[in-house]
C-alpha cells in the first residue's frame, strides 16, 4: 500500500468516525474538519502541475496555489456528496487533486481566496471561472492555453457548492 493510500484512508476514517458525528451541529468541529483536511492535502503535496498563469510565466513573483481549495472541497463533500466518504478510491482521488498546485502570482493568490467570515464561507468567484481571468495559461514547454487547462478536473458538485456560497 502506498503512502497516499494509507494517509487518505486514515483521513477518511477520522472524518467519518471523529468529526462527522458533530460536524453539522458545531462550528468548532466544522472548522477543525476543514483545517484537518487542508493540512493533509498540504502535507501530501503531489507536486506542482505544469501550469502557470500568464503573469507567473512572465516572471512576476509566484506562489504555489491549490486551485481546488482543500477546505472548500471537504465542505462541499460533507454538504453535497457525503457518500464520497464511503468510497475510499474516490476520496483518495479527490484528496490527490486537492494536493496539486499551480503557479500564480502572490497578488492573484490573494484575489482568489475565499473568506471564512464568522464561520460562514464566502466565495467571491467560482473556481471554474476565476482562473480564466489569469490567462493565457502556459505549461512547462511554453505551450499556451486560452482557458484554465485544469477546469475539467473541477467536480460539478464542488461548483454547485461554491454557487451556494457566492457573494
Amino acid at each position: 500500500m502506498k503512502d497516499i493510500d494509507i494517509k487518505s484512508e486514515l483521513v477518511r476514517k477520522s472524518i467519518l468516525n471523529e468529526f462527522l458525528p458533530t460536524y453539522y451541529k458545531c462550528d468548532v468541529t466544522r472548522k477543525m474538519t476543514h483545517d484537518f483536511y487542508y493540512e493533509v492535502a498540504f502535507r501530501n503535496y503531489v507536486g506542482a502541475s505544469k501550469y502557470k498563469s500568464n503573469d507567473a510565466f512572465l516572471g512576476e513573483q509566484t506562489t504555489d496555489d491549490h486551485f481546488l481549495s482543500p477546505r472548500l472541497m471537504i465542505a462541499s463533500i460533507l454538504n453535497c456528496r457525503p457518500k464520497i466518504l464511503n468510497d475510499a478510491v474516490k476520496f483518495r482521488e479527490i484528496l490527490q487533486l486537492c494536493s496539486q498546485t499551480i503557479k500564480i502570482t502572490k497578488k492573484q493568490n490573494n484575489d482568489v481566496k475565499f473568506k471564512n467570515d464568522d464561520n460562514k464561507l464566502i466565495v467571491k468567484s467560482l473556481t471554474i471561472k476565476k482562473y480564466d481571468e489569469f490567462g493565457p495559461w502556459w505549461d512547462n514547454q511554453s505551450n499556451y492555453f486560452d482557458t484554465f487547462p485544469l477546469k475539467d478536473n473541477i467536480p460539478d458538485f464542488f461548483t454547485e457548492f461554491e454557487k451556494s456560497l457566492l457573494k
